[in-house]
């Protein structure tokens, strides 16, 4: 399919249905002459034009029966999506008369995925940018959209090339020392080549994060609620739900496994989790109730140590996987100071949750840590401000720890796992102190594995399977 790139091809863009308009895209050499076979000759320019134009004029050919409206859109070589001479035809939507200009303009009809085809091998787009296309055709959700639409601005392309240009320059190092080897010059002295080594291997090792966490559309977001027993979290749990999915009572230590649910708010979707208490929290923050509202309620209602370790354990292992989370604390329980002594020493990605509001004299004002949302699960008081606030922290992190539209996941994890191996073989190669060349070998093998997610690196076989997937006109 890629061979045939320098042709000139043209297909409808837009879906098959009714509608107020619809396109009928041409790209190619001879895309400026195709288009005057259907549309009134005398409204075109003669020559073609050398920068972009739009120019309003009609459907015409012997036995039209009437000129139907139409605009042309055109861009010149170099500054089109696909980067060559593109030509739009927007008019009314109908299917026969779409079908009778294709025909009409007597071009190879496009096959699927074509046009973002061109725009990759013609240097607009790299691999990742081109599936990021078909991530925004896919999108269901509004977090797809985003991801896409990140990935399409170049946020998984452009950490990869950077790397590989490190890369290349570290490998060119290396060799240029192979080169000069006789004149006793080192270029690069074993210490300085295992720093940037290990530097290089730091950043792939993020960048393989950033996929495995972002892998896919199905894959969401993890908001885990963790906190000491009695904290009030599967109150919240339920409240944030609107269902009663967890078991609540006044005795800590009650919920002794996570649940899982699906919620939904202003479009976005993330996996709220909630987990059993922390003991090790109650006990390295010393609880002292900002009023007598303090339960004293005391009794511990966990079984012997071995489960209570278990417990913890699977706590801490949610909370490691978390995109986000919910640090919740009781305010009749601890007071300002005590949880800010907590706060200050915990995992950044979290919001502060000050549960239970509702039990605080009002006459009386606190000063909690900078951030906090108080909210009261049983009068569902603040739940809107902390499921904004959770949306609003998502899709932050979103923007700063790229996303990756699902295709790309599933076709560059082990394209990333053979430039991982490949840079700790390298590495392993500096440290045994053993020749240059098996270094610059090991390195190259990293380079090729990276070029072949952005598309330095690809064959037919990798281009027809990704774009196959697209439909006809994009």
């Amino acid at each position: 399919m890629w061979q045939q790139a320098h042709d000139t091809i043209a297909a409808v863009a837009t879906a098959f249905g009714r509608g107020a308009r619809q396109i009928i895209r041409i790209s190619g050499p001879e895309a400026w002459q195709a288009v005057k076979r259907v549309v009134l000759r005398e409204s075109l320019p003669l020559e073609e034009p050398f920068q972009p134009v739009v120019i309003a004029t009609y459907l015409a050919w012997e036995g039209l029966p009437a000129q139907l409206p139409c605009d042309v859109f055109y861009w010149p070589s170099g500054r089109s999506y696909t980067g060559q001479s593109v030509v739009e035809i927007h008019t009314v939507c109908c299917g026969p008369l779409a079908q009778e200009i294709i025909a009409r303009l007597k071009l190879r009809p496009a096959r699927p995925g074509e046009f973002t085809l061109r725009a990759f091998l013609n240097g607009r787009l790299d691999l990742t940018q081109a599936e990021a296309v078909l991530g925004v055709v896919e999108a269901r959700e509004v977090r797809d959209l985003q991801i896409a639409l990140q990935q399409l601005a170049g946020g998984i392309g452009g950490p990869l090339r950077a790397l590989r240009e490190e890369l290349l320059n570290l490998v060119a190092d290396v060799e240029a020392g192979l080169d000069f080897a006789e004149e006793d010059l080192p270029f690069l002295s074993w210490e300085e080549l295992e720093t940037r080594v290990t530097t290089a291997g730091r950043r792939l090792e993020e960048i393989r994060r950033q996929f495995e966490q972002r892998g896919g559309s199905t894959e969401l977001p993890r908001v885990v609620l963790v906190g000491p027993p009695n904290a009030g979290k599967s109150t919240l749990f339920n409240a944030l739900l609107s269902a009663e999915r967890a078991i609540v009572s006044p005795v800590p230590g009650t919920t002794r496994d996570y649940l899982t649910a699906v919620c939904t708010h202003r479009g976005i979707s993330f996996e709220l989790v909630d987990t059993a208490g922390l003991e090790s929290w109650s006990a390295n923050v010393a609880p002292s109730a900002p009023d007598s509202t303090k339960d004293t309620d005391t009794s511990i209602g966990v079984g012997d140590s071995a489960i209570a370790g278990k417990m913890e354990a699977a706590t801490q292992q949610a909370a490691e996987t978390a995109d986000l989370q919910l640090v919740c604390w009781d305010v009749t329980q601890y007071s300002p100071q005590a949880v800010r002594l907590k706060w200050n020493t915990h995992y950044p990605r979290t919001l502060l949750v000050l549960t239970k509001a509702d039990l605080l004299p009002a006459e009386k004002s606190f000063s909690w840590p900078e951030g906090s949302i108080l909210v009261s699960a049983r009068h569902n008081c603040g739940l809107e401000a902390l499921k904004d606030a959770i949306v609003s922290r998502l899709v932050s992190q979103q923007e700063t720890s790229a996303g990756v539209v699902a295709v790309t996941a599933m076709r560059c994890r082990d394209a990333l796992q053979r430039a991982a191996d490949s840079l700790q073989q390298a590495q392993e190669l500096i440290r045994r102190r053993e020749s240059e060349d098996f270094i610059a070998t090991a390195l190259r093998s990293a380079l090729s594995s990276i070029g072949e997610i952005t598309g330095e690196v690809y064959s037919e076989e990798i281009l027809t399977r990704i774009f196959s997937r697209f439909c006809i006109g994009k």
